[in-house]
């Protein structure tokens, strides 16, 4: 094949140019498409290097961030929950940086299958707002598990969580919208922390309500909850709110505070973590803390409900896995369960009420003492319900359990937890409106 060249030649007085046949050989056409083609597959290809190649970050050094590096590669990470002073559990949270329009998988080794039934929790704004991925790229095994993500392109940095976090900074920011919520100090943590309770309604009343919540530091769904009961009372014109008149809530929101910003378990402290702490001498100030503050407190009161918020085991979604229930925990309290089933069946009642996506509560799912787990064998050191049960003014106290994830297929969110909450006021008003109810506590 043939083509023309063109030549120029300077004759002083410009550019002149000049045409002459000249030939030039080249690639036959088809040569010429390949060859170009192998060249354009070559460079995508060395592109493609070059993306994968780039280093996306992992990190947890965040409140509440858990997380191993085990290995890292250009697909995803190696990854487990750290366990710190805790025995084996599932707790883990951390951030991706730098991974945008990629697709990696973070697999959990040596650690269980540790994520819920509906697959990680995200957050896409630095930990500010959180929604469940869904469980549909995830994978497990019997000692192992992971999730696939799709990064958007735009989603510079992603935060990552077994469940739906709840910091001291969101109890801050309800509180500022709460005047009428009273902030005491309570203690200085281990780490020299200052730790606060909160009181609503009349310190001179005679009913008490005291309201703790994350003695074990992971379970982010009682505070969630508690937030609700609070939310409930100060609406204006409720019965919950006209109950105020009578009444003072306590409200602990981070028993553990130390272990909430720092990310730890909780669950299983070594020696005892701060729901096994109600001894004669507590090792943990927060638990001294309010043993003291219950104690003053009740000389005011003539009867008193104690709650202490809870999470369950984790819920991974597998036929007879009975952890996606919100449940009340009978005590050894004697004659004062009595008192506890008057609320659960009101609670039930209320539930049932609040339509399609509610947290909803059985009376027949109540963990009755003696049974399952919950006996004088395996609850050897004394629970904060079990004591605060048993002083002569108490109707009666118990643990509160709300799952991680899902209420027998409703979503578990800060949504749903607050409303679970806000019945659990209702009911707290229902059961203190009864005639009888002054009589209960004996």
């Amino acid at each position: 094949m043939q083509i023309l060249s063109g030549l120029t030649k300077d004759t002083g007085g410009g550019i002149e140019s000049q045409t002459k046949e000249k030939a030039v050989e080249i690639y036959p056409p088809k040569m010429y498409s390949l060859f170009s083609m192998k060249h354009i597959f070559a460079i995508a290809a060395m592109a493609v290097a070059v993306l994968e190649s780039a280093a996306f970050e992992i990190y947890s050094d965040f409140p509440g961030g858990n997380i191993d590096i085990v290995e890292k590669g250009d697909s995803g990470a190696k990854i487990r929950q750290q366990y710190r002073d805790s025995d084996w559990w599932f707790y883990w949270s951390f951030g991706v940086k730098g991974a945008e329009g990629r697709t990696l998988t973070f697999g959990f080794v040596d650690s269980g299958d540790v994520i819920g039934s509906r697959g990680p929790a995200a957050s896409f704004d630095g930990g500010k707002t959180w929604k469940w991925l869904g469980a549909q790229g995830v994978k497990r095994k019997k000692h192992s598990s992971s999730f696939e993500f799709a990064f958007p392109d735009g989603a510079k940095d992603v935060r990552f969580a077994f469940c739906l976090p709840y910091m001291p900074t969101d109890f801050d920011a309800f509180a500022k919208s709460a005047p009428s919520l009273k902030k005491m100090p309570l203690c200085k943590t281990r780490k020299g922390r200052e730790n606060f309770a909160y009181s609503l309604g009349n310190p001179d009343g005679k009913i008490k309500i005291f309201l703790t919540s994350r003695h074990h530091a992971c379970e982010t769904t009682g505070t969630f909850a508690m937030q609700g009961i609070l939310e409930e009372f100060l609406k204006k014109g409720g019965a919950a709110e006209k109950l105020l008149k009578d009444a003072e809530i306590v409200a602990v929101p981070f028993m553990d505070l130390d272990g909430v910003l720092d990310g730890d378990q909780g669950k299983g402290r070594k020696p005892h973590d701060h729901n096994r702490d109600y001894t004669k001498s507590p090792i943990y100030p927060s638990v001294a803390a309010f043993q003291k503050l219950y104690n003053a407190k009740m000389e005011k009161a003539e009867i008193a409900i104690a709650l202490d918020l809870h999470a369950p085991f984790m819920f991974r979604g597998a036929d007879g896995d009975s952890d996606n229930r919100a449940y009340l925990v009978e005590g050894p309290i004697g004659s004062k369960v009595e008192n506890l089933r008057k609320l659960s069946k009101i609670l039930e009642a209320a539930t049932l009420k609040s339509g399609e996506g509610a947290i909803i509560h059985l009376q027949k799912w109540d963990v009755k003492y003696g049974t399952l787990w919950n006996t004088p064998s395996n609850m050897k050191e004394v629970t904060c319900s079990a004591w605060a049960g048993r002083h002569p003014k108490a109707a009666f106290a118990c643990t509160v359990e709300i799952p991680y994830t899902d209420c027998v297929g409703a979503e578990v969110n800060s949504e749903s937890l607050r409303g679970f909450g806000a019945n659990i006021a209702k009911s707290l008003a229902e059961y203190f409106a009864a005639p009888e109810s002054k009589e209960s506590k004996k």
